[in-house]
């Protein structure tokens, strides 16, 4: 039920959104472009690399305004590593010698609503929905032990799967201006909607932009840094008394 009503307050808010541009051409017309990097991925990504590690996440962000509807795209790849990951849903019934190894990369588009007016610093405090999409690998390698009753038995792991994750999100978020063609932005971010398409010998324990695959539905947030590109003047929103001229 709750999730059919969130399916409808998404559909009625891009219709809303979407009409109210079409009273003039110009909105049709991109005014903004906008590139960012996720600068909390890029650090963790950074330092794994000054350790000599293999693994990490990074994430990129681009956005057309058209006038107030935002076009938004997210690109991201990565790769995650585990520990005993059979620990979290076997907790204290088995020891387990296993990693998981996880890489791919994923895609999001969607359209947000600015709900700030048309300013010079092209600040914007937004409202939105994304489709998601991932494709992947995981492998796990190591040892699983089994305790019974008569004897213990071990058996070795050495195995791959590929998959292809989908999944929708609602996004809500601002961006502001830094200095001159510079901005800084915070997204806040709730994943519904799972699916995966299942290997025939494995259950990813992570899905590469989603997280843990533990639960049907997720948070997450992402802290951008990057740049401005005007393709176009926009004009300042009309005040009361100038539009009783």
């Amino acid at each position: 039920m709750w999730r059919s009503s969130i399916s409808t307050l998404i559909i009625l808010l891009a219709i809303s959104s979407y009409s109210q541009s079409l009273g003039a051409a110009k909105d049709f017309v991109p005014s903004l472009l906008e590139l960012g990097v996720d600068v909390g991925k890029a650090a963790t990504y950074g330092y794994h690399l000054l350790s000599n590690h293999k693994y990490g996440q990074n994430e990129f962000h681009a956005s057309v305004d058209f006038n107030r509807i935002l076009l938004d795209f997210d690109y991201g790849l990565g790769r995650v590593l585990r520990k005993n990951p059979l620990k979290r849903a076997d907790k204290n019934k088995y020891p387990v010698k296993i990693i998981s190894d996880h890489w791919g990369h994923y895609f999001k588009v969607g359209l947000s609503y600015n709900f700030l007016p048309q300013l010079k610093d092209n600040n914007a405090a937004f409202l939105g929905c994304m489709y998601s999409w991932s494709t992947f690998r995981e492998a796990l390698y190591g040892n699983y032990v089994g305790k019974f009753k008569a004897y213990n038995s071990t058996v070795d792991v050495n195995t791959a799967g590929k998959f292809l994750a989908h999944w929708a999100e609602i996004i809500a978020g601002v961006r502001v201006q830094l200095w001159s063609w510079m901005y800084m932005g915070c997204t806040v971010r709730y994943k519904f909607f799972k699916h995966i398409s299942k290997s025939q010998t494995l259950i990813p324990f992570d899905i590469i932009g989603w997280g843990l695959n533990e639960h049907e539905d997720a948070l997450g947030i992402n802290y951008y840094i990057g740049i401005q590109i005007p393709l176009r003047t926009k004009e300042p929103p009309m005040t009361p008394a100038a539009s009783d001229k």
